[in-house]
């Protein structure tokens, strides 16, 4: 059966501009049945967009086609593998994340269960107990299952690659099935043997930039965005969070935090030296009981639609490490407060591996990375990425005012450059006029940023049909209309 499976994660905006790329992908393929995770809602189905090319294809929609041998087979494959569930539930931990030993697909698997257990805590929570490990552990199995079922696939079109999508991701590619991924409006091929993430940057992008008249478009859109006006939405919050009183961040040192609950695995990263977000803030601020400076924790701005109250879980931390008595060297202050205004006066910027790196990099500061992310994907030289503790530990307690903490002239163009096509050229959310949608935003949210794709749509149908075609020839990843023209070659 030559067919596509488009699943894991996609909302309801997001399939509706997803078909016509399916549809462009599916003529230049010969792919003629389309296999969607769950029925598709009304609300789709009823646009003239959507059921004028969804009729082209048999549609199979498989958790709604479930009958009494689907269940049983089901029940049967989780019941076959109960002791291998329980055995990872027991197994899994941060500790062996790191593990080289492991094999790559068990990695993966390990991966996806801890990622999973993530969805149960509470903030304040910092690692899952048995039974959420084992409620994370039977999800990832029914991906495994999900797809051994549909394994003869030529194609899957997957929302993100992370929480127990990871191991459905792994058992597609043990089975030599083409991914595409999906991530901030931007959809890119996923090679078999190597994780890529939706941010990074293809050099020959960059190389296009700096000898087109596209380097002055770049370097003009970093002046913009200084002034708050980015196409990347969590820039434009924490652009509009300012505070009063500017030397309140006049910080030399800045940690800027992830949401603690959501995913730090769009890619494995099996050179990273801490396991996740939790353990490299923990050892982080014990290497920082030595230092002899002050240091700001800032929370990542769109903490508040996430769901999440960070600064519970970031406290229980705190008090993990300093115990009763308090660092006064390091201040954690709220997201009322602009990244520019804190990234002007800072001098060493650390993150897991956020867009704050490549912010931090334009405004001629060397980050430090703990796992892979788009400026380490295009040069080693543009960030620090230790590969130790000790090497981590040297970083932190080096005097902030140190010439390795600033870089070149050159290489901060260069940064310019990955940031305006990481906004700008491979992401769609200018097309659609689409803007993202939070775990905890509410149902208003959700059907406004419908509405907002829904009415732009018909505009931009030939041209996510002519998306989907590249996608299924020469290119790798998406390209924005605007910019399409400098990029016609093969990527």
């Amino acid at each position: 059966m030559r067919a596509l499976y488009c699943g894991g994660g996609f909302i309801d905006s997001q399939i509706l501009w997803l078909i016509p790329i399916i549809d462009g992908y599916c003529k230049k393929n010969k792919i003629e049945t389309l296999i969607f995770e769950r029925k598709l809602n009304q609300i789709i189905l009823k646009k003239k967009i959507s059921s004028n090319i969804l009729k082209k294809y048999k549609i199979i929609y498989l958790k709604n086609e479930l009958n009494f041998l689907k269940i049983f087979n089901i029940i049967f494959f989780i019941l076959k593998n109960s002791f291998l569930i329980i055995y990872y539930s027991v197994k899994v931990e941060r500790k062996i994340l790191l593990k080289k030993k492991i094999s790559w697909e068990k990695c993966q698997i390990f991966h996806s269960i801890w990622d999973t257990s993530f969805f149960y805590l509470k903030d304040g929570d910092l690692t899952p107990s048995f039974f959420q490990k084992l409620k994370a552990s039977v999800r990832v199995f029914l991906n495994i299952h999900l797809a051994h079922s549909i394994k003869s696939i030529h194609t899957a079109f997957l929302g993100h690659s992370v929480y127990s999508a990871r191991a459905l991701t792994a058992i597609f590619r043990k089975f030599n099935i083409k991914i595409f991924m999906h991530g901030s409006c931007v959809i890119h091929y996923l090679p078999k043997t190597y994780d890529i993430s939706s941010s990074f940057v293809n050099r020959k992008i960059l190389y296009n930039i700096k000898r087109s008249n596209l380097k002055n478009i770049a370097l003009k859109y970093w002046r913009m965005r200084l002034r708050g006006f980015s196409t990347y939405a969590d820039a434009r919050m924490a652009f509009q969070s300012k505070i009063v009183k500017k030397e309140n961040c006049n910080f030399s040192n800045v940690i800027m935090l992830h949401i603690f609950r959501d995913s730090p695995f769009n890619i494995i990263d099996r050179e990273r030296i801490f396991e996740d977000y939790v353990s490299w803030i923990s050892n982080t601020l014990k290497i920082l009981k030595d230092s002899n400076e002050n240091w700001l924790i800032r929370p990542h701005p769109g903490f508040n639609r996430w769901g999440e109250n960070s600064f519970e879980t970031y406290l229980k931390i705190y008090k993990g490490v300093f115990g009763k008595n308090p660092c006064k060297n390091v201040k954690y202050i709220s997201d009322k407060l602009s990244n520019i205004d804190i990234l002007k006066s800072a001098k060493r910027v650390i993150t897991f591996n956020g867009t704050s790196h490549i912010e931090a990099a334009c405004f001629g500061i060397k980050p430090i990375v703990i796992s892979d992310c788009t400026l380490s994907h295009l040069s080693q030289s543009l960030v620090f990425k230790p590969k130790s503790y000790s090497e981590y530990s040297g970083l932190l307690l080096k005097n902030s005012h140190s010439s390795i903490f600033k870089l070149s002239k050159n290489k901060v163009e260069y940064a310019k450059f990955a940031l305006f096509a990481k906004e700008n050229i491979i992401t769609l959310s200018t097309d659609l006029k689409s803007s993202p949608v939070y775990r905890g935003d509410g149902q208003n949210i959700k059907i406004r940023e419908f509405n907002n794709v829904s009415r732009n749509l018909k505009n931009k149908e030939l041209f996510l049909t002519k998306t989907g075609s590249l996608l299924g020839s020469k290119f790798k990843t998406t390209i924005s209309e605007k910019y399409l023209n400098y990029f016609n070659y093969n990527q």
